[in-house]
């Protein structure tokens, strides 16, 4: 049986979860998959445990590597994919049991370079449900993709999307092994950039756990520097894209370094330096006067992009605090 999607799953320190993230894979509707789980030198028992599941079900490979990160596992991993279509999961996630079936369906009934779905945030006192009534897909352009994804109406993640292997190899993508922190956020910009047919299915049928681990506990300074690297990188990526995405583009950039001066004042790191701090205070000021909401009273474009961002800068707080890279 030949594998219509490839589910790579980067592992590291995870032995709490990833039983019931495999567990959420095996019991999909959808068959004909191939679970890759890429063992990224993980010191616990998680090694074991992703061996004693690709003898339980033939349709797991398990990839051991000494640790080099979570890009460089989830490059591995799609150096061994074999499925027409390619997936990721963290491997502290889940997903529901009808996640790769319905993306399957989507792409191929919209004939989508890539299908998006929507994302709920769980935690052992939120368990995760599905909606009785099914959500139609929406089929979006290049251009609609990235302004709902850079003002965060829609969720963007290396984590819920399913696109064609072979375009992932064409481009080709790879996800960026320099970066420590977001580092799906490149990625995804870039590959919707290069997608002629976007399609968003707004189920969320991925499961983000919050399991507040140590990064919602003491976010480290390596990734407030790491923001403005990145930012730069998609900058560079969508470079050159028509004027609403260069507005969207603005807003987030103003809430990313929200989120870093939030990431500096939270870090319990001794001896902080506050030469860092100066620097993100002055990526944010420098954010906000390039936003095109200074004259808002004449531009209605310039009203919507200063209502833009104060939607997001609780999300620099709240939702992008929240993540787990």
């Amino acid at each position: 049986m030949s594998a219509k999607v490839s589910v790579v799953v980067p592992v590291y320190k995870v032995e709490k979860y990833l039983n019931a993230c495999v567990s959420s894979l095996v019991n999909q509707t959808l068959k004909e998959m191939e679970i890759i789980l890429v063992d990224d030198g993980s010191s616990d028992n998680c090694p074991q445990m992703c061996d004693n599941w690709a003898l339980r079900d033939k349709r797991i490979k398990v990839v051991h590597q000494k640790n080099r990160g979570i890009s460089a596992a989830r490059n591995v991993g799609v150096s061994v994919a074999s499925g027409t279509y390619l997936a990721f999961v963290d491997s502290d996630d889940t997903v529901m049991p009808q996640m790769y079936e319905r993306l399957l369906k989507t792409a191929e009934e919209k004939q989508a370079d890539v299908v998006f779905c929507g994302l709920q945030r769980v935690n052992v006192a939120h368990v995760p449900k599905m909606k009785e009534t099914a959500i139609s897909p929406e089929l979006l352009t290049t251009e609609s993709a990235l302004v709902l994804g850079l003002t965060g109406k829609m969720p963007l993640y290396g984590c819920n999307f399913l696109v064609k292997l072979s375009d992932w190899n064409h481009l080709p993508l790879k996800f960026d092994e320099t970066l420590c922190f977001q580092e799906d956020a490149e990625l995804v910009f870039r590959m919707i950039a290069n997608a002629e047919k976007i399609a968003y299915l707004p189920e969320p049928l991925y499961c983000y756990w919050r399991h507040g681990g140590a990064m919602t506990v003491a976010p480290k300074l390596q990734y407030v520097a790491a923001i403005p690297v990145l930012l730069k990188k998609i900058k560079l990526t969508l470079k050159g894209s028509k004027d609403s995405v260069c507005r969207a583009l603005s807003v987030y950039e103003v809430s990313e370094y929200t989120f870093a001066y939030h990431l500096y004042l939270c870090s319990k790191e001794p001896n902080k330096p506050k030469q860092l701090r100066a620097e993100v205070l002055t990526d944010l000021r420098e954010g906000v006067r390039r936003c095109p909401f200074h004259d808002w009273r004449k531009n209605s474009n310039a009203l919507e992009t200063l209502l833009s961002v104060l939607h997001l800068l609780p999300l620099a707080v709240w939702v992008r605090y929240g993540r787990k890279d």
